[in-house]
């Protein structure tokens, strides 16, 4: 609490726009946002704020082009910070356009993945949850497999979830598959159980 009173989250809305250039296969990119920000937080014109625009000012899909803007906005409510920043908001708005943007270009979402990540890090942890979760494999009209790559601290994460509508519009989860790359674990059972806690939250 602040001088008495309750902090909430700060909430974000991201919007995505995409030019798709199929005879070079180049990317360009449009990010822009509007944030709550925590009073700790100030847009300042010019400068980049991590906690806002962080994974789409160092993006890390080789896409030539791309442009971020931030704009701050004002609420009555309290605001703090909280845990893993920018980076709980801006993967999920980025790798679910990743998907899209794999549509357009009428490619396979693994495929494009390999295709315009950066760092062989990246793609052994993304390939290894596609093993995991037998990406490979054909499902029903209703079940599939999703992907997902991120970075925090220096970690990287790929992670793939199995999952069915049925009939009735009920989702099921079939699997959630995470394979991390964070170097030397120190203590991998403290690794293993954050990996489970973010995907608890992300659920």
């Amino acid at each position: 609490s602040s001088r008495g009173r309750a902090q909430s989250r700060a909430g974000r809305v991201g919007g995505l726009r995409l030019g798709l250039d199929l005879r070079r296969a180049d990317l360009a990119e449009q990010l822009p946002g509007r944030q709550q920000a925590p009073h700790r937080v100030r847009v300042v014109p010019g400068r980049v704020d991590p906690v806002i625009s962080g994974y789409f000012h160092d993006m890390f899909y080789n896409i030539p082009n791309y442009a971020t803007r931030a704009f701050e906005t004002k609420v009555p409510v309290p605001l703090g910070m909280w845990r893993s920043v920018a980076a709980s908001q801006n993967v999920f708005f980025l790798e679910s356009f990743i998907d899209e943007m794999a549509a357009a270009a009428k490619m396979d979402p693994l495929a494009f993945r390999r295709a315009y990540l950066k760092d062989p890090r990246w793609i052994a942890a993304l390939e290894k949850a596609a093993q995991m979760a037998r990406y490979e494999e054909k499902r029903g009209p209703r079940r599939a497999v999703g992907l997902a790559a991120g970075r925090l601290f220096g970690s990287y994460v790929g992670t793939a979830i199995d999952a069915e509508i049925d009939e009735s519009k009920t989702l099921k989860i079939h699997g959630i598959y995470a394979a991390t790359d964070v170097g030397i674990a120190l203590h991998p059972s403290n690794v293993k159980y954050q990996v489970i806690g973010a995907i608890q939250d992300g659920l």
